[in-house]
């Protein structure tokens, strides 16, 4: 078979590679650029089956019990004993597929390479429509048909095609019948061999007993002996009972215990094949419609159509505006001077009053953070607000989209899939159907009856054992000839079983390593479409999209998309918030800021009472010092000669006659303090309003301009450009969930593990358990075949004092005649 390792395929191997669940969710996340991604687990080699077996797929029940222990290492043993006898190379494993591969192609599907003209698989010229002629004598346009696109026969044909050569031959399909129907069967006539020989063996011994026993009352007969039997001879037995039945009993509660997580397996096997095929069929639907609308609004895609889609949009917030009050803002009052103004201005031309007073600078929390304040609000929005015009961000994606998309080319792949759920639908899903059923229904099933055959037997065994015990006359004693009966029935059915168990147990082994096989080399064994899918999705190197046609179309969708959701993206929260901050903090300053404190105030107070011998100064008197000396007014000159704040100072002055005074220096003392708090308070309250209408306002009304603006602008190029329908488009083709890796991915080691996992361990540790049960019971037969003449016996030591009774009586008897 020189083509036997080329392009041939099946939809079974395919679904059985992808193993996909429908209800398998996968968010599309576009992320620049889309390179290929490390795949999550690699293809297995598959020099021989041994390499399946690892640390994670050895057979580990959960439970820590030594039962479940016990288990545990039953089953990796009986997997290291298929691996050790199975071991092939992978020349056998591959030719070996390639056969099985042929025989499904010929056996399943419809190899004939003609189609009518009207057929969906006709091969057709893309623009003329008329079926493609070529050049070899078989060619079907002489037979006024068309030639089929693909099949598992035929490769994928092209308009460069002018030949068609097949897969492989009629040769090769007679061998590769030859194998799958009488080569590769005995192959597994070595695992068949112990147990149905076994088996053989125990049905020709039992006839063997039967004659025997019953027709010449030999092996051991059917009459107790008249000498009775001692205690070991009765309890042996009855204890070999005893543990074979506690022996069956744990192989029972593993094997049932585990058959639910078989059953399991079993049905997501069969769920996610069908799931695959599934979603293969919905490839084609969930690509037809973007592609469509690619192909009508890719041409119109340019600078001139996203400027007029844009023209429509308001502008975003004044920037300048925003800097401009903040810098006003800051300017102000950076420079507001000490206090008291009467004494400390620095403004030009200021006339500062005579005094002996200490000046106190705005403090640096008040006066001097404010260019750090509002220049790290300003730094946060910088790259906002210097952001290139949407038009111009968008250049670069309108010079790089494709002018066209090669439609045909990907619908060749497209139309592949298609077909192929089509043949799985029509050709194979019934007899996977029927083959999953009959595995669960007949393995499970037939593990029950024989396990259960088992148990009934020795649940009679031990009903007539109790009643042997009780009395040697019962008749339920004979309960035990039935046990041996169905004891011997059970363990010819549990080597049957075991053998068949493990039979699948070797297919299984093979199927997994065909698996393996087909995800190292796809293209070898798969369709061209589902090798594409295997070798982007399984293999070493794993991509986004299943498609490689489509990488190119996902990183110019990811760049465009990228530059769209970055321009919306306008988060101001942070400096609004620091912008929120800073005018809540400036409601938080008051005079104590300054170093003003009232209980400093009064204390000035009290000494410029006594200094002044005047009893009724107070704090708003400092200001209007002529109440005190009982004038509603200034009745002096210092109103018209003086500044507001320097007029108390004047009149004090005279008041105290000359500013050398104790009286005066003693109300300076307390005047400069108040004039400190009413000029720090009147500071605040002008910074805090300034603030609020100027540079708080000017930010948010940027703030919310800038985000309405951008908001906008997104929104213009979604709905009314040719460059962002052919985004969306191109987004809902590339994230089409039939068309995404991850779809496949995810689901893929879920079927691997239901099928090399799951169910290969649970038919080893069958087989393994079911040998043991079956030979182990053989032992509760023989005790069973004892027990039913020993319990009907007599008691030995009781026999022997009862003849040795009879003897005394006899020679008391012979003596006393002897003396008479």
């Amino acid at each position: 078979m020189a083509r036997r390792t080329h392009t041939t395929w099946h939809p079974l191997l395919l679904v059985l590679v992808l193993g996909v669940a429908a209800h398998a969710g996968d968010s599309c996340s576009l992320a620049c650029p889309v390179a290929p991604l490390p795949s999550s687990s690699s293809p297995l080699s598959s020099s021989n089956a041994a390499r399946l077996l690892n640390a994670s797929a050895f057979y580990a029940p959960s439970a820590v019990h030594t039962m479940w222990s016990t288990a545990a290492f039953v089953g990796n043993a009986t997997l290291r004993y298929l691996n050790a006898t199975r071991g092939a190379g992978d020349t056998w494993y591959a030719n070996s597929l390639a056969n099985f591969l042929v025989f499904l192609c010929v056996e399943m599907a419809d190899v004939d390479r003609c189609v009518a003209s009207t057929s969906a698989y006709a091969a057709k010229n893309a623009s003329s429509g008329a079926c493609l002629r070529l050049a070899d004598a078989g060619n079907c346009f002489d037979r006024n048909l068309c030639e089929r696109r693909e099949s598992c026969k035929w490769p994928l044909l092209t308009e460069a095609i002018a030949v068609r050569v097949p897969l492989f031959t009629d040769e090769d399909a007679a061998v590769a019948t030859q194998w799958v129907r009488t080569s590769y069967p005995k192959t597994l006539f070595l695992y068949t061999v112990p147990g149905l020989l076994v088996a053989a063996v125990l049905v020709l011994a039992t006839w063997i007993f039967c004659v025997m026993r019953f027709s010449c009352n030999r092996c051991w007969g059917y009459t107790p002996s008249r000498r009775g039997y001692t205690w070991l001879e009765r309890w042996g037995p009855i204890v070999i009972f005893l543990w074979t039945t506690c022996f069956l009993i744990a192989c029972a509660a593993i094997v049932l215990a585990q058959g639910v997580a078989f059953q399991d397996a079993v049905r997501s096997i069969a769920g996610s094949t069908n799931a695959t095929m599934t979603q293969l069929a919905a490839v084609p639907t969930d690509a037809i419609v973007p592609l469509e609308t690619l192909q009508k609004t890719l041409s119109n895609v340019s600078m001139s159509d996203v400027r007029m889609a844009l023209a429509p949009a308001t502008p975003p917030g004044n920037w300048t505006s925003v800097v401009s009050s903040m810098e006003v803002f800051t300017s102000t009052y950076e420079a507001v001077g000490d206090y008291p103004l009467y004494a400390c201005s620095r403004s030009a031309g200021a006339t500062l009053a005579p005094t002996t007073t200490s000046c106190t600078a705005c403090p640096e929390v008040v006066c001097g953070a404010i260019n750090g304040t509002l220049q790290r609000i300003l730094d946060d929005t910088a790259p906002l607000a210097w952001t290139p015009p949407l038009a111009t961000l968008l250049e670069p994606t309108v010079n790089a989209s494709p002018s066209s998309l090669d439609l045909e080319r990907l619908m060749v792949p497209l139309d592949s899939i298609q077909s192929l759920a089509a043949a799985y639908y029509t050709s194979t899903y019934p007899h996977l159907l029927w083959g999953f059923g009959a595995l669960e229904s007949l393995s499970l099933g037939a593990l029950q009856a024989a396990l259960g055959l088992g148990l009934v037997s020795s649940a009679l065994g031990l009903l007539g054992i109790f009643a042997g015990l009780a009395s040697n006359s019962s008749r339920l004693v004979h309960l035990l000839h039935g046990s041996w009966m169905l004891g011997v029935v059970f363990s010819f059915l549990g080597l049957v079983l075991g053998t068949y168990c493990l039979v699948l147990a070797v297919l299984g082994l093979d199927l997994c390593t065909y698996v393996s096989l087909v995800k190292s080399h796809p293209d070898r064994y798969l369709p061209s479409a589902g090798a594409t899918i295997a070798t982007q999705c399984l293999g070493e190197l794993t991509h986004e999209t299943a498609f490689p046609e489509l990488r190119p179309l996902a990183q110019w969708t990811c760049e465009g998309h990228a530059i769209l959701d970055t321009f919306a993206h306008t988060n101001l929260s942070q400096p609004l918030a620091a912008a929120e901050a800073y005018s809540t903090r400036l409601q938080s300053f008051s005079p104590s800021t300054f170093g003003y404190a009232t209980s400093e105030l009064l204390r000035r107070i009290a000494a410029l009472a006594v200094a002044t011998t005047k009893a009724t100064w107070t704090p708003t008197r400092l200001l209007t010092p002529w109440q005190v000396y009982g004038s509603a007014f200034d009745p002096t000159p210092c109103t018209l000669l003086q500044s507001p704040d320097a007029i108390p100072l004047c009149f004090m002055a005279l008041k105290c006659h000359g500013a050398n005074t104790t009286c005066y220096s003693s109300f300076e003392r307390a005047y400069s303090l108040k004039r400190l708090e009413v000029e720090a308070t009147a500071l605040l309250a002008n910074m805090t309003l300034t603030y609020a209408s100027g540079p708080k306002a000017s930010y948010a009304a940027y703030a919310a301009a800038t985000t309405s603006s951008r908001g906008a602008h997104v929104h213009l190029i979604a709905t009314n450009s040719s460059l962002g329908a052919s985004l969306a488009a191109s987004r809902a083709l590339v994230c089409a969930p039939s068309l995404r890796c991850a779809t496949f991915q995810n689901q893929a080691a879920t079927l691997e593990a239901g099928l090399c996992h799951s169910t290969l361990e649970f038919l080893a540790l069958c087989s393994a358990l079911l040998f043991a049960a079956s030979v182990i019971h053989l032992a509760q037969v023989l005790a069973a075949i004892l027990l039913q003449k020993r319990l009907r016996g007599t008691d030995f030591y009781e026999t022997a004092r009862r003849k040795q009774r009879a003897a005394v009586a006899i020679a008391t008897r012979v003596d006393d005649n002897t003396s008479k």
